[in-house]
């Protein structure tokens, strides 16, 4: 991963640029998946949802300080940008060094996550895990167009964002107790909710400093819900007997799932209509998805054959 960031930094043409990326793709999926495998098996399982929330509001945050990379950028170069980013790598590398082995456990094949795919749990997180990353792929790619078109500069849109990513590094450790003590689905349907009303706002709200302020404030509603999600996703893990290396796979392969398709699609949609029409469906899909979410709804799963049994 970092030597693929060293060299998306400094290399010139499209095959290796798309070359580094793909690397950078693969070796981020492990660091991922291996470093909260690593977690959940040192946490307590009462307390997997909080310590849980204290990494992925790390990582959740990370995610949103891609534009304030780009301004960085902007301002000093790419290339030292990205070196700087292969610089922490290797510290990290160091760090995972100097920690000593991690918790060990039998290897298991790719195929033991199969029958994980119908545990309502497993598939309930995943799915929550694609939404945020639809959710991302959406804001990342179109608001800060939509702050531009409203005067704001490189500067203002950075601001929005790390403000964003900030509250949501304190709000997760605060979800994921939430969690841990009054069950996964209240602190779900709270980040669903504020979901709806967030992406329904962002294309209409004016002027630029406005908008700024739904950002900082709106913004973690996505990134919080990846927090219950990947709790569910371990738990199902610890229950059918799956590795957490595994389980964390499937959250990477969701929330991937969930940027690619928000990526590819999002911007060609605002295109071809408007902006407010792609974060319309993100809004119905969070909407939809509360929805199933109810007594109701989860008996309605359980009728049509999606699920062998309710939601808890």
């Amino acid at each position: 991963m970092s030597g693929a960031i060293l060299v998306f930094g400094f290399a010139h043409g499209a095959p290796m640029l798309d070359a580094a990326r793909f690397v950078q793709g693969v070796g981020g999926a492990c660091a991922a998946a291996g470093g909260l495998a690593w977690l959940a098996a040192a946490a307590q399982p009462q307390h997997r949802g909080s310590t849980l929330g204290v990494a992925l509001g790390s990582a959740v945050g990370g995610a949103l300080l891609g534009p304030i990379i780009g301004a960085l950028a902007s301002r000093v170069g790419i290339g030292p940008v990205f070196a700087a980013a292969a610089g922490i790598g290797v510290c990290l590398m160091v760090a995972v060094l100097l920690l000593g082995p991690a918790p060990t456990t039998e290897p298991q094949r790719l195929r033991r996550v199969v029958p994980a795919l119908s545990d309502p749990g497993v598939a309930a997180g995943m799915w929550l895990t694609c939404l945020a990353g639809l959710a991302f792929g959406v804001v990342d790619l179109l608001s800060p167009l939509r702050l531009a078109d409203l005067g704001a500069g490189a500067d203002v849109i950075a601001g929005a964002f790390l403000g964003a990513a900030a509250l949501e590094a304190v709000l997760s450790p605060a979800v994921g107790r939430m969690g841990d003590q009054r069950g996964r689905l209240v602190s779900v349907r709270l980040s669903l909710s504020a979901g709806v009303v967030v992406a329904v706002l962002i294309p209409l709200v004016k002027p630029s400093g406005a908008l700024v302020v739904l950002l900082v404030v709106g913004l973690p509603a996505f990134g919080t819900l990846v927090v219950p999600a990947a709790a569910m996703v371990s738990a199902g893990a610890d229950r059918l007997g799956v590795h957490q290396g595994l389980g964390f796979g499937l959250v990477n392969l969701a929330l991937g799932i969930g940027q690619g398709v928000a990526a590819l699609s999002s911007g060609a949609i605002a295109q071809a209509s408007n902006v407010v029409v792609p974060f319309a469906l993100l809004a119905l899909a969070f909407a939809v998805t509360l929805a199933l979410l109810t007594l109701p709804g989860r008996r309605l799963l359980v009728r049509t054959g999606l699920f062998t049994r309710p939601l808890s």
